[in-house]
């Protein structure tokens, strides 16, 4: 009897480590990819996407990254564009820079 009780032990114990090798994988594994993202992002690929499909923090994650990445790649796009196109103005020229002295009580365009 009481070397059946050892035995169930130890395979509970295995069971438990399994259980928790999968759930520990489920975890990292997109975290490790989000990671890969943010390296790519940073290093300039702004084409690659995680497109996670979880409901739950990581996922939410997953897509905040996602977007980060359309934002950034609709920006880089936008800044190949003419001036013309970026500020569309009579003088095509950006918009005017404000320097305000230090007491702000007076204020020069640069």
């Amino acid at each position: 009897m009481a070397w059946s009780a050892v035995f169930i032990g130890i395979g509970t114990i295995l069971l438990l480590i399994v259980a928790v090798v999968l759930i520990a994988r489920t975890i990292s594994r997109p975290i490790n990819l989000g990671l890969a993202l943010a390296e790519d992002i940073a290093k300039g690929d702004l084409s690659r996407r995680l497109n996670l499909d979880r409901g739950d923090e990581i996922g939410k994650l997953g897509n905040a990254l996602d977007r980060m990445a359309d934002s950034l790649s609709q920006s880089a796009d936008a800044a190949k564009k003419s001036p013309k196109e970026i500020w569309p103005s009579r003088s095509n020229s950006p918009p005017r820079v404000i320097s305000l002295d230090s007491p702000c009580k007076r204020w020069s365009p640069i």
